[in-house]
């Protein structure tokens, strides 16, 4: 049985939808508004503009157009969520090449094997908790040292973020890439063997995102917490194309130890994490509340209203009126025990291959227990064992779409 989605048919992909071309757009019209504040040393932080990502980028895509890298070479990115990650990104593709994210928790072989595998000739370094990840940078590899890296990254650097800011001539006009363009090779865990990459074009991007779009109720008002993996589809989707595309700013994450004050700097207006974190914050929570006690206080008609506003607020999610989870299915009564806190968590699926959300309780109507509807230009289809339905449960699709990348299946890189 084939359930098509709401929107019946892959959403139609305008060029000025597509990645550069919005930020080119929210550059031009709100040059002085605020994209990013990223914190450091404890707690600073720094705000970067529309214009200022523009002017940064520029420099380092020429820098790298400088290098004489082939037309479409792959570029790597390894840190943690930062500004300079997203920069990186947008100076790649500036520059007319493609990215390889390199998720920072995996080990330095993985990360050899994914650099040799996708072929990439340079490698942007930031962020890391474990500088052995290093070893993973092949011989020989020019190392850009992001902003924030550590001392040992810089010291393994070609040359840092900061040095090609203040030497370089910034890149002349608006580079744009067509839609049919590779943008990204997104590799898979590798959890199951070795990984392999899903390799995405500025349309698949765009449509990945564009799947849930009209649901998402986003404005260029919005603020939102970058803390999940950007080497992975979803955080790339949710959060940087979704930024890129709406036009609201991004917080980020210094440590793990500081990340309830950088969600209650952020009070993020849309938040999306996963069941191990949503289960993590109640904890949290029961810790100084018992459940009996925190159960009757919420009964209590004036008390309640006032508890509710207190924990949601200590949460830092006081502002936020889109709270989603993902990349496994959350327990039905963690859901009821933040909506009994006035927090109702919407949960979606998806895949790498997919560019991101394929369903989602926020197309259609919210059902406890599932993954929602299939999303704007969506196709799926039930297994035979399971009962017809409209609604899916967690687990239970099997996910088809025009808007699919292609996996790379032997050397070289070429579209299939």
């Amino acid at each position: 049985m084939t359930i098509r989605s709401p929107g019946a048919r892959a959403p139609q992909i305008a060029k000025s939808d597509l990645p550069l071309q919005r930020f080119y757009h929210w550059e031009a019209t709100t040059p002085n508004k605020v994209y990013f504040t990223q914190p450091f040393d404890g707690g600073k932080l720094r705000d970067y503009t529309w214009a200022q990502v523009g002017s940064e980028t520029r420099k380092v895509a020429a820098w790298l157009q400088s290098q004489s890298f082939a037309p479409g070479s792959k570029i790597a990115i390894l840190g943690k969520n930062s500004a300079g990650w997203i920069m990186a990104d947008l100076a790649i593709w500036m520059a007319g090449y493609v990215t390889v994210p390199l998720y920072p928790l995996l080990t330095a072989e993985n990360i050899l094997q994914i650099a040799n595998h996708s072929e990439s000739v340079a490698c942007f370094v930031g962020k890391l908790d474990d500088i052995g990840l290093l070893g993973g940078v092949p011989n020989g590899m020019p190392i850009i040292a992001l902003p924030l890296a550590p001392d040992a990254v810089t010291a393994s650097a070609r040359i840092d973020w900061e040095t090609i800011v203040a030497t370089t001539e910034p890149l002349a006009g608006s580079p744009i890439r067509a839609g049919s363009d590779l943008a990204t090779i997104v590799y898979t865990s590798g959890t199951t063997g070795t990984a392999k990459g899903a390799m995405h074009s500025f349309d698949t991007l765009a449509a990945g995102l564009l799947t849930v779009v009209n649901h998402s109720e986003h404005t260029a008002n919005d603020r939102a917490l970058s803390y999940l993996p950007l080497a992975h589809i979803m955080e790339r989707s949710v959060l940087e194309l979704s930024s890129l595309y709406f036009g609201y700013q991004v917080f980020f994450a210094e440590s793990l130890t500081s990340f309830a004050a950088d969600l209650r700097r952020a009070r993020p207006t849309a938040f999306i994490s996963v069941p191990r974190l949503w289960l993590k914050f109640q904890q949290g929570v029961l810790a100084k509340i018992p459940q009996k006690k925190l159960s009757r206080m919420l009964k209590t008609p004036v008390l309640g209203y006032f508890v509710r506003k207190k924990i949601v607020k200590q949460l830092g999610l006081d502002q936020a009126n889109l709270v989603g989870s993902g990349s496994a299915p959350m327990a039905t009564d963690l859901i009821d025990w933040y909506a009994s806190l006035g927090l109702p968590i919407h949960e979606g699926y998806g895949m790498t291959e997919l560019g991101c959300t394929s369903h989602s309780t926020k197309v259609g109507g919210h059902a406890r227990g599932t993954v929602g509807r299939a999303a704007d230009g969506v196709d799926h289809r039930i297994d035979p064992a399971t009962p017809s339905a409209s609604t899916i449960a967690c687990g239970g699709t099997w996910a088809v779409s025009t808007r699919i990348s292609r996996m790379r299946r032997g050397s070289p890189w070429a579209w299939a």
